[in-house]
């Protein structure tokens, strides 16, 4: 049985997470569950451990570990959250490199000089280095002799992937700089869109449903409606279990390669660049290949956020601009409504997860060829930006353990300030470098988002009239790196453009990036 003492550490860890299923136990239940998952998962191993932290460092023996963490007896305290790297070596046999994060630090009563209780937690554990620590922790617990072999050293980190959600979304207080001097400028036309394509899937879910899927105990909740009012949202797209993100790039991009009359056969390039994918390997443009029957293709993933789809643009352009190739397509297929956390415990979980309730799935693509000598259309300008100190702010997080889920997280007042930060600039840069104003450009499509954001970016911020900014988001939703071109394929349907109008594409992702295109359809 465990000790008191870490009984009750492990308890102040519960309560300091806000865990509601606790919170709402009786303190009968809670002990019963403390202590079998204590048993099922703890081994009490006293294990010569060092901190170091800026110019000190302290020795102690660990009380116990376990696959996902230890815990430590210290004379120093460490705050919670505290980031840390964790070097682990096990009988002088195996070691491993960790990050990690104090999850909890409690004073010991009772004793002369004062002592803490350390819980430290393993963050984004590969599969085998559960494995490793468990037979490691095995080992040790039936040679006893090779504990005073092994060493546990904890190092105060700047690793921002330690980090527990409450670090990763604080807001922090940044200049706004007036220049920027990274972005990417180029002068070469070398190729044009010459078909798009979107598609969504049939299952449209409301406002109402969010409410409703919600709902928890038989509890009525409206905050479906509340993102609806906040954000403008009213309806969005959800695929079926069995639909993947290969079957709605494929919708869209058939859509494409028939508008712009192109065989699949006669595609040298697919680039797939949703935020979603089949499988982790192979790249899901070889699935999407094979299902268009491109078979003449070279093909391979590009991942970048929201952004996926204007920096796929930007590759296909530019093997086009170098001669490689003649004609490509770039596609997304967004099933992100499988990141969408639809069981929040706390109040801070609902606001981190509220933006997720706009997400929509759905496909988008466009086939991209060489212009001709003395043609007006295609590519004429792109500005490229990332601002990785806000990289923190909109996360899907890797599978920790075989029981977690890949939830998005994010924090929509960062966002916003980190698009009206630089989106203004890059604007103004790329409508500076085609020589444009605003009586010249026949729509802004910009990557879809809230009505908050569009109109203190292109409103208030850049004094662009509502009629140029076309905004679908309403109908669709947020659909990840498809976002732009269902908007620009409804533009289309609506006959909002024609062929020749002068466009701006305004894409903004995490990370976070701006990439803007000025392009003649």
């Amino acid at each position: 049985m465990p000790s008191k003492n870490a009984a009750d550490s492990q308890e102040a860890l519960q309560l300091e997470a806000g865990e509601a299923h606790a919170e709402a136990a009786s303190p009968s239940a809670q002990s019963e569950t403390i202590a079998d998952r204590r048993g099922a998962h703890r081994d009490p191993l006293r294990i010569p451990f060092r901190l170091r932290f800026q110019d000190t460092e302290v020795s102690g023996v660990s009380q116990d570990i376990s696959p996902t963490g230890i815990s430590i007896l210290s004379d120093t305290a460490l705050g919670v959250g505290t980031p840390l790297t964790l070097q682990c070596s096990f009988a002088e046999t195996c070691y491993l490199d960790l990050s990690a994060q104090v999850a909890y630090c409690r004073r010991m009563e009772g004793d002369a000089s004062p002592l803490y209780t350390i819980g430290v937690r393993l963050a984004a554990l590969r599969d085998w280095e559960q494995k490793i620590i468990l037979s490691a922790v095995e080992s040790l617990r039936e040679n006893p002799s090779g504990r005073e072999k092994s060493l546990l050293t904890l190092l105060v980190s700047k690793d921002a992937v330690a980090l527990e959600a409450a670090k990763l979304y604080t807001q922090a207080k940044r200049p706004r700089a007036d220049r920027l001097h990274t972005a990417r400028r180029s002068c070469v036309h070398a190729s044009k869109i010459i078909g798009w394509g979107a598609y969504l899937p049939p299952n449209m879910i409301t406002n109402g449903h969010v409410n409703a899927m919600l709902a928890r105990n038989g509890e009525k909740t409206k905050f479906g409606d509340v993102v609806g009012a906040l954000t403008g949202i009213q309806a969005r797209h959800y695929a079926g279990s069995r639909t993947y993100p290969s079957d709605l790039a494929v919708e869209a991009s058939a859509r494409a390669l028939k508008s712009a009359g192109v065989d699949p056969k006669d595609l040298e390039v697919i680039i797939s660049c949703g935020v979603s994918r089949d499988v982790e390997e192979p790249a899901t443009a070889c699935i999407i290949q094979e299902k268009l029957g491109a078979t003449n293709a070279y093909v391979f993933d590009l991942a970048n956020a929201c952004n996926g789809f204007v920096s796929g643009i930007d590759v296909l352009d530019s093997f086009i601009a170098s001669g490689r190739y003649e004609v490509g397509l770039v596609t997304a297929g967004e099933v992100i409504s499988q990141f969408i956390n639809w069981e929040p415990e706390t109040k801070g979980d609902l606001r981190l997860s509220s933006m997720g309730y706009t997400l929509g799935d759905g496909g988008g693509a466009a086939v991209l060829t060489r212009t001709k000598n003395g043609e007006q259309r295609g590519i004429k300008a792109r500005w490229f930006l990332t601002d990785s100190s806000y990289w923190e702010v909109a996360v899907v997080p890797l599978m920790e353990n075989s029981s977690s889920k890949r939830l998005f997280r994010s924090n929509g007042v960062e966002i916003e300030r980190a698009a009206l930060q630089h989106v203004p600039i890059g604007v103004e840069e790329t409508m500076r470098m085609l020589d444009w104003d605003i009586s010249d450009i026949e729509l802004i499509v910009p990557h879809q988002v809230s009505h908050h954001i569009i109109d203190n970016l292109f409103h208030k911020r850049l004094g662009m009239p509502q009629e140029k900014i076309f905004w679908s988001y309403p109908r669709h939703g947020n659909v990840g790196a498809a976002s732009m071109p269902v908007a620009l394929c409804t533009a289309l349907s609506e006959n909002r453009l024609k062929i020749g109008d002068k466009i701006l594409l305004v894409g903004g992702s995490g990370g976070f990036g701006v990439g803007i295109m000025g392009l003649i359809l």
